[in-house]
């Protein structure tokens, strides 16, 4: 503009010397550098408007940074970290710095309030809603993770394993990409032992991970456990004893269920990519199947001379016992966010999977003493006395019932337990994509159960009764699926499993009902 108006000025001075312009042009001229002089002007105030808005926004963020380093210094040293608290066992440290988050939660609560469970779900919504208006790749919140060097050569490991483009683009952020261990085939070798990774870190967008071939495989395991819990509670109808056939049925399906969702969870919270957790894994299947081949009908099943009860009871056992196996790997061994894990885990082995093997201990050597007792009794030709409604020998399968009673309380309640604590530090985050992936599977699984149990087996028999039972309960069937996949949101985002803790509660006790 300066040039120009230069420019302007030189041909106004040059054509009043030459005394050869005329009025009209002179008034052209003047317009034009008016003109000038204004847009100058303006682009000097936007100018100087945006010098004022670098300088405030250079300003804001040297405060930040300051009250990040202010925030370090008042956190607790990480010989401190690793201290319980009194009253709850609690591991109290300065919690791990993610982006955006720890803002969150000070424009919401405050800076120095305690997260509540409902607080950090709020917090988590904001931040995803900002991370998608502003960009759709999903590293926005992870390259300001800080993660181990541990940490980093385990996702290194999954990468080159998975060849999944989200975690090629997670390595590619993190710059770990260089070159890894032994390769074969143009991956990665798989360890003999790695230790359980954190899938899900606070402020992370939830990546819905690609379901292993094998947890589809395992869940075949749970149809054979729906037929022969079919078979059983058929068995009991008509029975003069419900209480006695209630408590089978109960006692059966509850610890069978319990297994199946404590490795789903467990799953949706860390990652295994190793030998060794395979071979656990197959192990407590083992046990499963073993447990689900013994579910026979009433009649067998409470037979103080048969085994199954003895038998049962000793494979959920063995299964309970690689569930605090595990428990115990994660509090000294898990990567991630250590506090979180390590309080998690240690209220888990406290509340639940301790005293749970201890009740199954108790229902094993129940049933082992009343088994041998019946044998003795058989091989001295007196006869076995059982009670009306109930006597000794079902004492095993009550045991179990009662476990699974506790299980649902614990379920329905541990997350009311902690009011006064930050959630950070005692509840490690699942990823919900995969819990809504995981329950699908398995509810499409049993909805399959039942249609084979109605049109697939059994002699057809041409009455009126036969076709109204089985078109009403295809019927029931087709229903349950619209309620369960029609009406559920199918994002994290949406989903109650990303709400409150009512919410959540809820949500996780209408999914067990469903499948139950």
């Amino acid at each position: 503009c300066s040039a120009m108006i230069a420019q302007d000025e030189n041909v106004t001075q040059h054509d009043d010397s030459g005394g050869n312009g005329d009025d009209d042009n002179d008034a052209y001229i003047a317009s034009l550098l008016h003109e000038l002089n204004e847009t100058r002007r303006q682009l000097e105030e936007k100018a100087s408007l945006l010098q004022r808005v670098q300088e405030d926004y250079d300003e804001k963020k040297t405060n930040s940074d300051d009250d990040d380093a202010a925030e370090v210094e008042r956190g607790l040293s990480p010989s401190q970290a690793k201290q319980n608290d009194d009253d709850d066992d609690t591991i109290h440290t300065h919690h791990h710095q993610m982006h955006g988050i720890d803002r969150e939660l000070a424009n919401s609560i405050g800076p120095d309030s305690i997260a509540t469970y409902e607080d950090i779900v709020t917090a988590q919504k904001n931040l995803r809603l900002k991370n998608r208006s502003i960009t759709s790749n999903v590293i926005s919140s992870l390259s300001a993770t800080h993660r181990s060097q541990e940490e980093i050569d385990a996702i290194l490991n999954i990468a080159r394993r998975s060849n999944s483009s989200e975690w090629d683009a997670i390595c590619k952020e993190l710059d770990i990409m260089g070159d890894g261990p032994a390769i074969n085939d143009n991956k990665i070798m798989t360890p003999f032992y790695a230790p359980p990774l954190q899938r899900q870190r606070y402020g992370d967008t939830n990546i819905l991970p690609h379901v292993g071939w094998g947890d589809l495989f395992f869940d075949l395991f749970y149809v054979g456990a729906a037929f022969n819990l079919g078979e059983l509670l058929k068995s009991c109808v008509g029975r003069h004893y419900q209480l006695r056939s209630y408590l089978f049925f109960f006692g059966a399906l509850g610890p069978l269920w319990a297994a199946w969702e404590t490795e789903t969870f467990y799953q949706s919270r860390f990652l295994t990519i190793d030998y060794t957790h395979r071979v656990a894994e197959v192990c407590r299947y083992v046990f499963v199947a073993v447990a689900i081949s013994n579910i026979t009908p009433i009649l067998s099943f409470d037979d103080p001379l048969s085994a199954n009860v003895l038998i049962y009871t000793l494979s959920m056992m063995l299964e309970q016992f690689m569930q605090l196996v595990l428990r115990i790997e994660l509090y000294f061994k898990g990567l991630g966010d250590e506090v979180p894990i390590k309080n998690q885990a240690l209220h888990q082995i406290k509340y639940r999977k301790l005293p749970f093997l201890i009740l199954y201990i108790i229902a094993f050597s129940t049933a082992l003493v009343m088994f041998i007792k019946a044998k003795q009794e058989n091989a001295e030709g007196k006869e076995i006395k059982r009670g009306a409604i109930w006597d000794l020998n079902d004492l095993p399968m009550t045991i179990t019932s009662f476990i699974y009673l506790l299980e649902l309380l614990y379920e329905s309640t541990w997350l009311f337990f902690r009011k006064n604590v930050d959630a950070r530090t005692c509840y490690v985050p699942v990823n919900v994509d995969f819990l809504i992936e995981r329950y699908g599977e398995f509810v499409l699984l049993m909805l399959g159960e039942s249609i084979l149990s109605l049109i697939g087996l059994g002699e057809t028999a041409i009455s009126r009764f036969y076709y109204e039972m089985v078109i009403l309960g295809v019927v029931l069937v087709i229903c349950l699926h619209f309620l369960k996949f029609e009406s559920e949101p199918t994002n994290a985002l949406a989903h109650a499993l990303w709400g409150n803790r009512w919410n959540t509660v809820s949500t996780l006790t209408w999914l067990r009902l469903l499948v139950q």
